[in-house]
């Protein structure tokens, strides 16, 4: 039987092979699973709680750091302030105890920057992994009960990205293929490179866009990297989309990294970067706000009706069809990474 490529896996796959699984129907749940929805809604006694987990499997360092924010990042993206965590550490037999410690140094550290709790969670050690594994679980709560989904999208709304594509495997990698990367450019290259983990979190801008009255949905670009994220917007919203090649920011480490590893850097994961949807009218409100809070943002794409397609311009002027890619570029390299370290954090 041929190996399956590592990541999540497909659209279809996702339709086919879970989505009919819902358990029982429960009038509290506001909105459960769904393709692109990072998150889900209830209702408990009045107050609307915002539920996400999420593994960090394809990263060697900062993984418990990372599981904190990147579970945080969807509470966001519904409008929700992120408030309680919950971890699960599975490690390996020959992995030990401080690396326990380790990681929830780095739970602690980011819980602390975001002001979440951590109510609970496991850790065990198993053989039937060969590197730490954190799975968060993040709640959150809505205080004005206005909650985001993309089956809000508009025709006609425009797509704003915030920061840059590949901003989580930029960091990723020169951390966990640092000699590489120096080698190609320098200390002080990997060292900006590294600190792109500092950008990880978009709590600050999802809480701007959540104020601006013409914002419709967001969603975050994690694995699958910026194609995949907008290709779900236009699936889960049921419409068609443009976007243009050539606003897509991308900072100069990523450029510079995705040609060393030969990566596309709209494929690679994103956490860090935050699409909105707007309409035209509230759309320069959003950008000056955003921009007054020291996030970059540009407008990278059109909702358009269903039969449009989902479409991307390039940089040459031509136009085709979205392809997202099977799995994340990333894990074209991430297997050398977790097959080969020798240390964990």
């Amino acid at each position: 039987m041929l190996k399956r490529p590592a990541g999540k896996i497909s659209i279809e796959e996702f339709k086919k092979y879970v989505l009919p699984f819902s358990g029982c129907k429960d009038d509290t749940v506001l909105l459960g699973p769904g393709i692109g929805e990072d998150a889900a809604i209830v209702k408990v006694g009045g107050q609307l709680l915002v539920l996400k987990t999420d593994p960090i499997s394809g990263a060697v360092n900062l993984v418990g750091w990372l599981a904190v924010h990147i579970n945080a990042n969807d509470v966001a993206t519904r409008g929700g302030d992120p408030k309680w965590f919950l971890s699960t550490l599975i490690l390996p037999t020959h992995s030990n105890i401080e690396t326990v410690r380790d990681i929830m140094k780095q739970i602690n550290e980011a819980s602390i920057e975001l002001g979440v709790s951590i109510v609970g969670g496991h850790t065990e050690f198993t053989n039937s992994v060969d590197h730490p594994i954190v799975v968060g679980t993040m709640i959150g709560s809505i205080k004005n009960k206005k909650y985001f989904s993309l089956g809000n999208v508009k025709e006609r709304d425009l797509i704003v990205e915030t920061k840059a594509a590949g901003i989580e495997a930029t960091s990723i990698i020169a951390t966990d293929f640092e000699r590489d990367v120096e080698a190609a450019y320098g200390r002080n290259f990997v060292l900006k490179a590294k600190d792109y983990i500092k950008n990880i979190s978009i709590v600050k801008e999802a809480r701007v866009a959540a104020n601006n009255p013409g914002v419709s949905a967001m969603h975050d670009c994690t694995e699958g990297g910026v194609i995949t994220a907008v290709y779900e917007i236009g699936e889960a919203s049921d419409k068609g989309l443009i976007i243009w090649e050539d606003k897509i920011p991308i900072w100069e480490e990523t450029s510079k990294i995705s040609e060393l590893f030969n990566l596309n850097p709209l494929e690679i994961i994103s956490s860090g970067s935050l699409l909105i949807t707007v309409d035209e009218g509230s759309s320069n409100k959003l950008l000056q706000e955003l921009q007054r809070n020291g996030v970059p943002a540009t407008v990278i794409g059109k909702i358009m009706p269903k039969e449009f397609g989902r479409k991307i311009k390039y940089r040459n002027g031509v136009i085709k069809e979205i392809e997202i890619p099977i799995s994340d570029a990333l894990w074209k390299i991430a297997d050398k990474t977790l097959k080969n370290k020798a240390g964990y954090l």
